[in-house]
């Protein structure tokens, strides 16, 4: 058996499962795994990690969709602005620095677990369709250029602009990003920047974390679950941020 076998499943299981609770945040994680754990640069890492993202994303939508919690009319408002603007900016990605995009996402990933930490609470009122469409594009803007699915952006806009329910904004945020995915992921087949071993280990084990993941968001604690995935993304973004910062000194 090949010894990173094992270690390449886990990887995928652990964005599975942030995809498949919370809605997001497994592909932010995922791409410092793949630079500190296997060796890719940023570039390989973001195609590597948007292909695991899209069909991790996609069953996600299916295990929802079976449940009801997929609002088909919403996702489509917010997503197809989003892949507009997903497919023409993952361009810039391979104009980007190494250094650029590995400090991006340590700060998305601050972001993200800051966003986790507290609760988010449906509006009374629905925002102004422009408010839901500029969102959409940022979404898919962040898919193309940095490879994360952008659910920390998607889920709570779902819930605070269309006045969601938390579960059902989960659900639709999946169907969002694996659609995001898609319209991004052609870019980064052409120049190369996909390592489709690696990529298809880590699909089967973000698979098996999306389904745990769907489970336990319904028998755990909503908050709970976005608290305890937010320690671990402050946890890992501080080791790359200190391990980039060690390397430019």
């Amino acid at each position: 058996m090949d010894a990173t076998l094992i270690p390449t499943l886990v990887a995928g299981v652990i964005a599975g499962l942030a995809l498949g609770a919370v809605g997001g945040g497994g592909s932010v994680l995922l791409i410092p795994l793949l630079v500190l754990g296997f060796g890719l640069d940023a570039h390989g890492a973001t195609g590597t990690a948007l292909v695991v993202v899209m069909a991790s994303a996609t069953l996600g939508t299916v295990l929802h969709a079976r449940d009801g919690r997929v609002r088909y009319r919403d996702a489509l408002l917010f997503g197809g602005p989003g892949m507009v603007a997903s497919a023409l900016a993952s361009p810039v990605n391979a104009q980007l620095s190494e250094e650029v995009i590995l400090g991006t996402v340590a700060l998305l990933m601050v972001v993200v677990a800051l966003r986790m930490w507290q609760p988010v609470r449906p509006s009374e009122g629905h925002q102004p369709a422009v408010v839901v469409i500029g969102a959409g594009l940022f979404a898919g803007a962040l898919t193309g250029v940095f490879g994360v699915g952008g659910g920390f952006v998607i889920v709570p806009v779902l819930v605070l602009a269309l006045g969601l329910p938390m579960a059902e904004a989960v659900g639709t945020s999946l169907l969002v990003i694996a659609a995001n995915s898609a319209a991004a992921i052609g870019g980064y087949w052409v120049r190369g920047d996909i390592d489709v071993p690696l990529a298809l280990v880590l699909a089967a084990g973000a698979a098996l974390g999306v389904v745990f993941g769907s489970r336990l968001a319904r028998a755990a604690g909503e908050q709970r679950l976005q608290q305890s995935f937010a320690v671990l993304l402050i946890v890992v973004a501080s080791y790359l941020g200190v391990r980039e910062a060690a390397l430019v000194a």
